[in-house]
């Protein structure tokens, strides 16, 4: 029974071992996370002591009141989980934290490279606050031929596991922005499908846009909603730009041309892209420059990021008009009933 014992102990240790070196990656990338999240999370304020703190500023004073309201709406209106979603506000100091996301996929397809994560499974994406493992991640999926994209992002979900604090550039945006940035996250917290990228974030941009809507509809004054709806229009076209290009450069990935006449083709494409922004005058200059170069360089990352939050394989229009008679309420509680995280 002890030489037993002493052997059964002997490979649980073993296997401890090799489950700690083949987790270590994870686990290291988790703890750089937490402790970026952490830090957020520590030097952000309450919602009132920003109230108190920046009285003097009008404008802000009147976007962190939309960001109470909206928070209200979605819990009231929309049944969304918000306990823990932009209950605090992290405004910008010396060393200002920032979160870096990064995609990668496929040179010559969609096929986007997925990364495995507890609890949610894979996600074509994934977040650094550490600049230094980020660009060691870039290096590395460059390497395995990959069109990789980095991207600063303003907002994100914990799911409603930890606090998720507002960062202060989102309260720079216009009304419907912020609203839907609160009504996406909160979605996220309330309704995931665990490996399913896809689904969740076009699931979210819907609900997001629809529900910003029906929230400035009774808060907004007409000059706001003229404001909010020309931007809206501008960011709607630039969309519908990069999604026909993709669908370009995806017919092109299947054709039988050759690897070196689709590559080609490819360069074209997105060069012919970058050309109608800016014919279309839907950014500043500087802004259309930027978007081009960082659209050259990524290669297919971005316009794949983009079939992510906006894919075609859901007509989510459809069946709200259809299966729920135009009602979004019973539309989420009809999703909350198979997906809800509550």
């Amino acid at each position: 029974m002890k030489r037993f014992l002493k052997k059964f102990f002997i490979v649980l240790a073993l296997l401890s071992v090799a489950l700690g070196l083949f987790y270590r990656q994870m686990l290291m990338y988790l703890l750089s996370q937490g402790k970026g999240q952490f830090n957020i999370i520590t030097e952000s304020i309450s919602i009132d002591e920003a109230l108190t703190k920046y009285q003097s500023d009008t404008l802000l004073l009147k976007k962190i009141h939309l960001l109470v309201d909206a928070k209200k709406f979605a819990a009231e209106q929309l049944h969304l989980k918000v306990e823990n979603t932009f209950s605090t506000i992290y405004f910008p100091q010396h060393d200002t934290i920032t979160l870096r996301v990064i995609n990668a996929c496929d040179a010559l397809s969609f096929d986007e490279y997925q990364w495995k994560y507890p609890l949610i499974g894979e996600a074509p994406y994934k977040g650094f606050f550490n600049k230094e493992r980020l660009q060691s991640e870039y290096k590395r999926l460059k390497n395995l031929g990959l069109d990789v994209d980095v991207g600063q992002v303003e907002a994100w979900s914990t799911l409603g596991i930890i606090n998720n604090p507002m960062m202060y550039s989102v309260l720079e945006n216009t009304e419907i922005e912020i609203a839907e940035t609160i009504i996406h996250e909160s979605l996220h917290a309330t309704i995931f499908i665990k490996s399913n990228a896809d689904f969740n974030e076009s699931f979210a941009e819907f609900i997001g846009e629809k529900g910003a809507e029906m929230f400035l509809k009774t808060t907004s004054s007409i000059a706001c909603k003229q404001v909010d709806l020309s931007r809206k229009k501008k960011q709607e076209k630039l969309k519908m730009i990069l999604l026909n290009y993709a669908e370009r450069l995806q017919q092109l990935y299947v054709s039988s041309h050759s690897t070196k006449l689709k590559l080609q083709q490819k360069k074209l494409l997105i060069h012919a892209c970058c050309q109608e922004i800016f014919n279309s005058k839907l950014l500043s200059i500087q802004r259309a420059k930027r978007f081009s170069i960082r659209l050259m360089k990524s290669g297919n990352a971005i316009f794949s990021a983009y079939r992510t939050y906006h894919s075609n394989k859901f007509d989510f229009e459809k069946e709200l008009q259809e299966t729920y008679q135009g009602d979004l309420l019973q539309m989420i509680n009809g999703y909350k009933k198979s997906y809800s995280l509550e």
